[in-house]
């Protein structure tokens, strides 16, 4: 479980990446995201897929490491994709009984789906791969300062984003640990199929759950004992400058826009 969300881990290094700004970070996934989301070419996902993969392994992230943090949203593309495949619309693939149901028109929005889906999570793990989530929260802060003027605490949001971040390979330790545990103490609780193995998970449920609210118990006591919230403006240690990295960043994803716009025009 562990490996499975390790793609979205911070991994230190010092390539491009991880020393450009998180701001500029921020936006170019952003961007990144609303053209895999906008995207129509099957060309232009595996160009931003292929990208995806190239900049994983410029930051020290083997091909496999990334394959491997595709498996949690694995069962959800396949489960969408079948789905779009039965009840898609369109002519069918073959006429013949129960399999005159497969759509054509759905077949392609089933690959289209999960191609955007692998770019989406692929791409967007690099963000929290190459910045580490107190630069990540600060760079969420004064991007959201616009919003300062409508009365929003913009410092505790992007703090509670940070710390969702956080959390997750928290919550996957955790039950992780749980999971061998029980599996030591019982054979039986790692066999059987898929709604077996289910079934045996519930009773775990709520040792997690009360695992993950002493861990957060404890980081609020700590929080509290450092005086967070008892000034409006935190003062940073390293404050947020724009470098070199950052013009080869935007550069590059200039660059490949361009390339995407014309494989979606032609």
């Amino acid at each position: 479980m562990l490996n499975a969300l390790a793609s979205g881990r911070y991994l230190p290094g010092r390539s491009t990446l991880h020393r450009s700004d998180p701001r500029t970070k921020i936006v170019l996934t952003l961007i990144f995201a609303l053209v895999a989301v906008a995207a129509r070419s099957y060309l232009t996902l595996i160009l931003m897929l292929l990208m995806s993969f190239g900049m994983a392994q410029g930051i020290g992230r083997s091909l496999r490491h990334s394959l491997r943090g595709l498996k949690p949203v694995a069962y959800l593309a396949v489960f969408t994709a079948i789905s779009q495949l039965f009840f898609g619309g369109g002519p069918a693939l073959v006429e013949s009984g129960v399999l005159s149901l497969l759509s054509r028109d759905g077949a392609e929005r089933s690959l289209m789906m999960i191609l955007r889906l692998a770019v989406l999570v692929n791409g967007t793990s690099l963000l929290t791969a190459t910045t580490p989530p107190l630069t990540l929260t600060a760079g969420l802060q004064w991007l959201m300062k616009p919003l300062q003027r409508l009365g929003l605490p913009v410092g505790e949001i992007a703090m509670m984003m940070s710390l969702a971040l956080r959390f997750i390979p928290v919550v996957a330790e955790e039950a992780e640990k749980l999971f061998k545990e029980h599996a030591a103490c019982s054979p039986q609780f790692a066999g059987g199929n898929l709604l077996q193995r289910a079934r045996s998970c519930m009773p775990l449920v709520v040792p997690l759950f009360t695992s993950v609210v002493r861990r957060g118990d404890a980081l609020a006591a700590a929080m509290d004992a450092r005086c967070y919230g008892a000034c409006p403006e935190r003062t940073r240690m390293h404050p947020l400058r724009f470098a070199s990295a950052d013009i080869t960043c935007v550069e590059v994803m200039l660059a490949f826009l361009v390339i995407l716009l014309y494989t979606e025009s032609s």
